[in-house]
Formats: C-alpha cells, sequence, structure tokens
C-alpha cells in the first residue's frame, strides 16, 4: 500500500495493487470527494459549520443523492434520508440526550421507534416501542443476565414481555439485548 498527503496532512490517495483512490478536501478539511480507480465518485457536500448535508453519486448526471442531513441548532443530527426515501429521525430531551430514535422504511407502515427513559445518570435503562402495531416483534426475549462486576445495576428479575425489548445498561455503555424478527 501507498499513502499519500497534501500539506496540510490530509491524505490525498491510496494505492494497492496498482488501483488508486483519491481524495479531495475543501479549505476547511472535509473530505469532499472519494474517486475510485473507474472514476466512479462520491461527493460529501457541507454547510457552514462544517455538518454534511449530503452524499451524492458523481458517476451519474444529474447526480444521485445517496443521503441528506438534517441538523438542530446545537448541531446534534434530527435526519439522515437515503436516496431510496427511507429516513431515521432522532430528537432530544431538556438535557440534550436522544429521547426518540424511529426508522421510516420507504413505502412500508407500521415502521420502527423507541422512547429512552434514563437514569439520573443518564444512561438508557429502557427502549420502549414508538408503534405497538409495528411490523417488528421480538423472536425471543432476553433473559437477565448475572450480575458483573461491569454492571451498573443489577439485572431485572422481571420477565421480559414478549413485545418490549429490554435494554441492559453495563458501565460501558448501553446496547438493546433483544432479537428482532420481521412478522410483518
Amino acid at each position: 500500500m501507498n499513502y499519500t498527503y497534501d500539506p496540510a496532512g490530509h491524505q490525498t490517495s491510496t494505492t494497492a495493487a496498482g488501483r488508486t483512490l483519491t481524495y479531495q478536501y475543501d479549505p476547511a478539511g472535509n473530505r469532499t470527494r472519494l474517486t475510485w480507480p473507474d472514476g466512479y465518485n462520491i461527493s460529501t457536500h457541507y454547510d457552514p459549520l462544517n455538518r454534511p448535508l449530503s452524499l451524492k453519486e458523481g458517476g451519474t448526471v444529474p447526480l444521485l443523492t445517496l443521503a441528506t442531513y438534517t441538523w438542530d441548532d446545537l448541531s446534534r443530527r434530527t435526519t439522515l434520508t437515503l436516496g431510496n426515501g427511507t429516513a431515521s429521525t432522532n430528537s432530544y430531551n431538556a438535557q440534550g440526550k436522544l429521547s426518540n430514535l424511529t426508522h421510516d422504511l420507504a413505502g412500508t407502515t407500521n415502521d420502527l421507534g423507541f422512547s429512552y427513559i434514563r437514569n439520573q445518570r443518564g444512561e438508557i435503562t429502557t427502549a420502549n416501542p414508538l408503534n405497538p402495531q409495528s411490523n417488528w416483534n421480538l423472536a425471543n426475549p432476553p433473559k437477565a443476565a448475572p450480575p458483573t462486576a461491569s454492571t451498573n445495576t443489577p439485572p431485572s428479575t422481571a420477565t421480559p414481555s414478549p413485545t418490549t425489548p429490554t435494554v441492559i445498561c453495563k458501565a460501558m455503555g448501553c446496547g438493546a439485548s433483544v432479537a428482532w424478527a420481521n412478522v410483518g
């Protein structure tokens, strides 16, 4: 592998097996274009605050939009919309923490979304489905794990509901311990 850099330290190319990827940047240092050896390229467009606004495929005319982004006044991403119309939307609580996350799959109904409940440390303790009629259901509800040194709180002794995901929080963060199956 061979790498080249511009005077500002930005990687401008990667070459392997005789094939080269090239990178271009704007004056703010944002990568604006990635070009493959065959000329295919992807361009990223930014707002004045250097947040990505769109990702476009440059090998077609007119340019094909692969993704668009919107941001709130605190530079938190509020939407990501893919070229096929699928959109993910984030909303935040007064403390600035993610409170709702929805996924609107293009051309479908009963899409997936969650509202989050947090403890006093701001850690997610529960993820509640926003749409009980969603096409998604738990395939195998998780069982409570035994306590470990990294567990923030003792595991729940409650039996998980077949339609409510259980979230187990550990010292390194929270993760949904659920298995989803499309039943719709």
